[in-house]
Order: structure tokens, then sequence, then C-alpha cells
């Protein structure tokens, strides 16, 4: 049977009557379900009797209630820390977090996990709509529901969060307990600088992002307003959320992310064998990468479209670079790839280093070691510079054996196979073996 922990974090005493509504959803579920309920600074007798009003939702798909009190002592919001806490006490396949106030449907886990289960997907998301409703007489009345979420994959995701902290899935057989942290400095925007890192080094999962799962209930006081006594002044809660913008603004920029070709199939007329736009054109695109955020690059609109064909079609380059592929690293849920190559003989402009698998239709992006540390690490000469290609999941041995590496030529539009050396070839063959 499918197992799901869903971590739920609550501030106050107050949120009790929201937390059963939640837990009742859940009983729903198609699959076991093990909701981790992490507290806030609680007392005793608040944790007592918060376990006394939750037991009766103990039934249908809640297999067993769990509470865990956080009582760091200091004067702000412990939402991260309680997220945290909570991962840290799942010990099933699959991870889910649920906000007291939220709710999912029936069928929403066993959709998540079924994707999950069938791909290679470490993540899998589904739609949620925003639920509008005023408390009258201590009960809520529902007034609007509204598809406020936007976007189709993580490539949108990184230009603006349009995916809740219950909107998605985690399977922990495909990540370490680890790469799952949230920043125990925000107190906002905490799930979406989460998102960013963990969707830069895991596949996700979006084909059920237009297919709602869960609701997201909203009111004049939301969660973080219900922690109104952590922030007296309003003003210091407004500071708290501009400073959570520009942690995410920095993550965005010093952030690169793997690039599946099957997900820039907007660049590709209906036929598949040419590009979607006028070159020349200003189009806009997301340039993944430590040095962009959102921005206009035609070069790498143009290596996109000329070479996806290529690339998809496994066509060799009979172009040679100047260096090797030259290491061979495997571990458990990780490959790494490097090498070297003579940087100057192709002109001035930083050149690039990727690496692509005609299998799956990925693009990885190489990090670039500077000449020194090649020098004094590689023992290669100076004109020369290193580089380093990490791909975060399992990649199978036959699998690597087609990756191409290439050294790619922004300026002039070219790119050039970089030829494996003879003890990269012996790696790959014991790795094999």
């Amino acid at each position: 049977m499918t197992e799901v922990t869903t971590v739920i974090r609550v501030h106050s005493p107050a949120c009790t009557p929201h937390l059963k509504r939640a837990l009742f959803s859940l009983s729903a579920q198609k699959v076991d379900v093990f909701p981790t309920i992490v507290t806030q600074r609680f007392t005793r007798e608040q944790t007592d009797t918060l376990t006394h009003e939750c037991s009766p939702y103990q039934f249908g798909a809640i297999r067993e209630l769990s509470f865990t009190n956080v009582e760091i002592q200091n004067p702000f919001d412990l939402r991260s820390r309680l997220l945290n806490v909570g991962v840290a006490k799942a010990n099933k396949r699959y991870l889910h977090f649920l906000d007291f106030d939220d709710i999912m449907y029936g069928d929403a886990y066993i959709k998540l996990t079924n994707v999950l289960a069938t791909t290679r997907a470490a993540i899998a998301f589904g739609g949620i709509v925003s639920t509008y409703f005023e408390s009258i007489g201590g009960r809520p009345y529902i007034k609007d529901k509204r598809i406020e979420y936007r976007g189709l994959n993580k490539y949108d995701l990184f230009v603006d969060n349009f995916c809740p902290l219950h909107s998605f899935v985690i399977d922990l057989s495909k990540t370490d307990k680890d790469q799952i942290v949230f920043d125990e400095s925000m107190t906002a925007l905490e799930d979406y600088s989460f998102l960013l890192g963990f969707l830069a080094n895991h596949e996700a999962d979006f084909s059920l992002i237009k297919d709602v799962v869960g609701e997201y209930f909203k009111r004049d006081a939301d969660t973080i307003n219900l922690a109104r006594d952590e922030y007296p002044d309003p003003n210091l809660k407004l500071s708290k959320l501009q400073k959570a913008r520009e942690t995410i603004l920095h993550k965005k920029r010093s952030t690169s992310c793997q690039v599946r070709l099957s997900e820039f199939s907007w660049l590709m007329n209906s036929s598949g064998v040419g590009p979607a736009f006028d070159l020349n054109s200003e189009q806009s695109f997301v340039r993944l990468g430590p040095k962009f955020t959102q921005s206009t690059d035609v070069a790498l609109h143009k290596f996109f479209s000329s070479f996806m064909v290529e690339f998809c079609r496994n066509i060799k380059l009979s172009t040679d670079a100047d260096g090797y592929v030259d290491i061979l690293q495997r571990q458990n849920s990780s490959v790494t790839i490097a090498g070297w190559v003579n940087d100057f003989c192709y002109g001035e402009e930083p050149l690039k280093v990727i690496a692509v698998n005609p299998t799956d239709g990925c693009v990885y992006e190489g990090i670039r070691i500077d000449r020194e540390d090649v020098r004094a690490h590689l023992k290669s000469e100076f004109k020369q510079f290193g580089f380093e290609i990490k791909i975060n999941f399992h990649v199978p041995s036959s699998e690597i054996e087609n990756i191409a590496v290439m050294l790619y030529d922004p300026k002039n539009n070219i790119l050039r196979h970089i030829s494996r050396s003879d003890t990269f070839r012996e790696q790959l063959a014991n790795s094999i073996r």
C-alpha cells in the first residue's frame, strides 16, 4: 500500500478548527496517510488539548497521528523550522506538506504518487484553486473559488511561483532528506525558495498541473497574519517580506538548472523541424543560469533552434574541440563528468561546455574551472580550462555511453565535439561491468 507522510505546521491553538478540516480531507485519500503535526511553542496543556481534539480524525486513510512541539524561544515565526522538523520525522516513501488551513481532494495523493512511481521525477505537481471565504458566527462560508496559479513547468516557476506548498509530493526514494531543507532565516516565501533550489537539481513532473488536487483557503487573516503576535508592527512584517523577495531574487540569479529539450517545444513549429519564431525578434526568454534572470538572449535562441533537431536525432558533429572528457565519477544518485579543453583557439569570448543526453532529451551546462585551478589540480597547460558537469540523479551506464560533451561558441553559433580520453573509456567500461 502506498504511504504518505503529511507534514502539517500549526502556529497557535486558534488554528485547531481549520486543522480539523485539513485532517478530514486527508481521511478521504486513497492511500495510507501519516500526518505529522508540528506545533510552534505550545505549552504542555495546549499540546494535550490539540491531541485530544484531533484524535477523532484518525480514521479512513489516516493510519496514525503524531505531534511534535518546537520550543525554540525567540520572538519570530518558526514556519520554516516547523517544516524542517517535520521532514526529519518523515519515514515513508512519499512526503507532502499541508498548511493547517488548506485541504486536499480525495484523489490527490493517488494521482501524484502514481506519477512519481511511473516516472524518473522526484517531485510531482498538481493544480491548486484559491478558495475565498468569510467567517460568520465562527463558521466558514465560501464566497468564491478562483484559478489564480498559472504556469506549466519548472521554467515558468523560475519566473514566478505558481505552486503553493501543498501542490506537490516528493518521492524520498529519489532524493536525500538533506536536499529538503527550508531556509530558517525566512519567514515568508520559504516554500518558493526551497522549490528553486530543489528543482534545479531534480527532475519534476507537471503533467497534472491543470488537474486541481486541493484548495488554498484565503481570508482577511492569512497564515502569516494568524502569527500576528510575532509581528505587532505592520512595517516589521513588510520588511520581512521585502527581505524574502530579495533572497529569492538572489537565488534566481545564482542558480543553474537542468534543461529538458522536450520542454522547449515552443521553440519548434508544428512539424518539429525548425524554429517557431524570427531569430531577429526580441522574444523574451528565461535564461536559467548564474548571470541571467529574465532577459532576451538571442544567441541562446539560435542555439536551441539550430541544434534541437540534431540533438533529438543524435547526429554526431564532425568538428572536434582541442580537449578531452577525462573523468567519470558515479555515486548513488549522481554522475560527474569532468575534463579539460583549450579555451583560446576559438576566440576571446567565453565558451560553454554542455552535455547532451539523447536518451531522455536533457542538456546539462558544465561549471567552468579557471585556468589557475586547472594548472594546479589537473596538471594541464596554462591555456586550458577545466569543466565539471554534474547530473543529480541516477543515470544508467548505458545512457552515459550515449552522452555527448560539446563546446559551444555563442559568438559564432558553433558546436564542437569533445573527445573521450582512454582513461574515461576505461572508467566507463568498468562501470558497465
